[in-house]
Parts: C-alpha cells; sequence; structure tokens
C-alpha cells in the first residue's frame, strides 16, 4: 500500500470533520439555549418551558450535521469516479487502527476517542485498489495492487458505545478499517459487509473463515451468538425453553464458523462455552470435536457443562468418556458438585463406560431429555446449512 505524494502533510480528515460538527453543534444549541432564557425572560413565560424546548430542538439539531457527514462521503465518491471512471467506487466510513496510520493518511483514529470516521471512498481498478478522501484532492491518499491486497471482516469501536462492522484493507504492512456506506445508517454497515467483500473480488464466506474471531471482534461474536440465547440455553434449561429461541438459534447456525465455534469452546467463559457446544452442532464434527472434548474437560459447572456433555456424546461418542471423567475429578468434592455431577455420570453410563457414581433416575431421564434437544437441534441446524 502506498501513500500519494499529492497529499504529504494532510492533517485534517475532510474540509468538515465530524470533531468540528460536534462543536458547531454544541456552539450552536448553546446560543439556542441562551437565545430562549432572554426571550422567556422578557415574555415571562416559566422556566421550564425553556428546557422543553431545549429537550426538542438539541435532538433535532443532530439531524443536519448527520446530513453533512453523508453529503461528504457522497462528495468524496462523486469526486473519485470522476477521477477514475473506469472504477467501481464504493462509498465508506474510514478508520485507521492507530495514530501513527491515522496521521500518515489523514485518517481519523478507531477507538473510544472515534466520531462517524473519515469521509471516503474505495475505488477497485482492474490492477488496484485504492482510498479517496479529502476536498477534491487530486489523488488517492493511498493505493494497494489487487495481488496483495488482504480483506478481514471486523469490528472496531467508535465512540464510547458504538461498534461498527467493517472490512480490514492491507498490504501486509499497514491496514485501515472500511465501513461501507451505501446506506447513510451505520447499524446497516453488517448487512452491505458482503456487497463489499464483493465489488472488491472477495468471496464472503472465505473471508469471514479466514478472518480470526479476534479481528472480526469479541462484541460482534457475543452479539450475534452468545447475548441473545444463553440463559434459555444454560445448564439443563434448553429441554424448557428452547422453543422460545428455536427459529433465532437456528437462523444464527447458518451463520457461524466452526474457527468462531472453536474460540467460543476456548474463551473460558461459562456463557461462550455453552453457546459453542449447541453450535459445535452446526458444522463438520471433525473442526471442532476436539474443541468439544476440551471444553468438557474445563467446563464451569451444570451451566456450560451439561450442553457440552450432550455435545460431546453425539460428536465424539466414546471417545468423550475420558473428558467426562476429567470433568467429574475436578468436581467430585461435595461442596463443588451440582446436577452436572450426577446428569455427566449418566452421559458416561449411556456411552457405555464406567461412571464414578450410579447415576439417580433424575439424571438419566435429564440427560436423555438434553439429548433428544441435541438431536433435534443438529438436524435443524443442519438443514439450515444446507
Amino acid at each position: 500500500m502506498t501513500r500519494q505524494e499529492t497529499v504529504v502533510g494532510v492533517r485534517s480528515n475532510f474540509f468538515w470533520t465530524t470533531y468540528r460538527m460536534i462543536v458547531v453543534w454544541v456552539v450552536a444549541m448553546s446560543v439556542f439555549a441562551g437565545l430562549l432564557v432572554v426571550v422567556a425572560d422578557a415574555a415571562r413565560f416559566p422556566a421550564w418551558s425553556v428546557f422543553v424546548l431545549s429537550v426538542i430542538v438539541a435532538p433535532a439539531g443532530v439531524i443536519p450535521l448527520l446530513g453533512m457527514l453523508t453529503r461528504q462521503i457522497e462528495r468524496v465518491a462523486r469526486h473519485a469516479s470522476e477521477r477514475r471512471p473506469d472504477g467501481t467506487v464504493i462509498p465508506v466510513a474510514a478508520l485507521a487502527p492507530s495514530r501513527a496510520v491515522g496521521r500518515e493518511l489523514g485518517l481519523q483514529v478507531a477507538g473510544p476517542n472515534a466520531s462517524g470516521g473519515s469521509p471516503a471512498a474505495v475505488v477497485v481498478l482492474a490492477d488496484r485498489v485504492e482510498l479517496w478522501s479529502g476536498k477534491d484532492e487530486p489523488g488517492p491518499r493511498w493505493s494497494v495492487p489487487r495481488t496483495i491486497l488482504g480483506t478481514e471482516v471486523g469490528v472496531v469501536r467508535v465512540g464510547v458505545a458504538n461498534n461498527w462492522d467493517v472490512v480490514w484493507l492491507s498490504d501486509r504492512f499497514r491496514q485501515l478499517a472500511v465501513s461501507p456506506r451505501y446506506s447513510p445508517l451505520p447499524i446497516e454497515a453488517g448487512n452491505n459487509i458482503d456487497r463489499l467483500l464483493q465489488e472488491l473480488g472477495r468471496d464472503p464466506d472465505e473471508t469471514r473463515r479466514n478472518s480470526p474471531p479476534e479481528r472480526r471482534g469479541t462484541v460482534r461474536i457475543d452479539r450475534r451468538f452468545v447475548a441473545p440465547f444463553y440463559l434459555k440455553m444454560t445448564g439443563s434449561n434448553a429441554t424448557a425453553y428452547l422453543h422460545e429461541v428455536e427459529r433465532a438459534l437456528v437462523r444464527a447456525s447458518a451463520k457461524i464458523t466452526a474457527d468462531e465455534v472453536r474460540w467460543l469452546l476456548s474463551s473460558g467463559d461459562w456463557r461462550r462455552m455453552g453457546m459453542g457446544a449447541w453450535f459445535a452442532l452446526a458444522v463438520p464434527p471433525e473442526e471442532v470435536g476436539e474443541a468439544v472434548l476440551e471444553g468438557m474437560v474445563e467446563s464451569h459447572r451444570d451451566d456450560s457443562a451439561l450442553p457440552l456433555a450432550a455435545v460431546s456424546t453425539i460428536l465424539a461418542g466414546p471417545d468423550a468418556i475420558g473428558a467426562m471423567k476429567t470433568y467429574l475429578d475436578r468436581i467430585a468434592d461435595e461442596p463443588r458438585r451440582d446436577q452436572s455431577f450426577e446428569m455427566v455420570a449418566a452421559a458416561i453410563a449411556l456411552l457405555g463406560g464406567r461412571p464414578p457414581v450410579e447415576p439417580a433416575t433424575w439424571a438419566v431421564e435429564g440427560i436423555e431429555e438434553l439429548l433428544a434437544v441435541a438431536h433435534d437441534l443438529q438436524q435443524r441446524f443442519l438443514a439450515a446449512r444446507a
């Protein structure tokens, strides 16, 4: 990726940065509130009317600023189209991963201090990919040959509480994140990642598979595969509450990758490990079987142990007995036991092994119910991914 000499020394993200927009909004709202106070005092309006009007007008004042940012992206895209009429122009908000790259390319830096990203456009040409930004600049801010272009799907933090879906572009030496803006709303970026990748000449599914979960972002994985489901699917809850989340769970199973399942299982968090167990039923067993058994060994009591026991029984069969016994040895002391002790022992017995205790009838019935749920989910998952 090479920086063009024409933009050396660029300091601003654009002719109007989002920081300046915020300053203008704060100043304008302060002036407006001051005028309201003066007018209300002169007209003898009650003091609460100033507060009510300020609450109404202040959010409305953000709309023109958001519109201005959208127009800036459109202006960059239009300018890039004029300069590169034979290229495919993609409107984006661009972010640098570090201050050094941000200073060099004149881009906002991702993180809690970012606000809105830098208005930009990615131009896809026959031999290279370029990033354009700034007001009527004569050349791109950087360019990378398509033969060495690296792409990964990820999530970056923008501001205090926002996380954007992005595509990371690299040339082996530096990277930057671009969030598609076919729609002006950042929340729609996740729905347009595949379109951006296709216009870059990349296969979306393959790119996602090859993007490490850490790059894709734990927030995205938790948001899509853990948070909506774990309360209903933890421990033996699935036997009672699966029907409440089943449709959404099956839809999610069509999107998850084996790499993401392995990451969930190895995360050490009981919520992720439990959901990693269930989603392991959606991917090829040979790709996640070992991770399931390792998760069984390291499981956190019944929250994740019971889903892992059911899933490892299905995926590994008798080969899961060793992992289950190791788990039982770890929680054998009376103060550490919970219902998983007898239910995992029941799973060992069902596989033909010799558990350390004779499982009670309730434990055998409980693990059989959980196994029935797991078998049904596996069929639903595989049908959704077919």
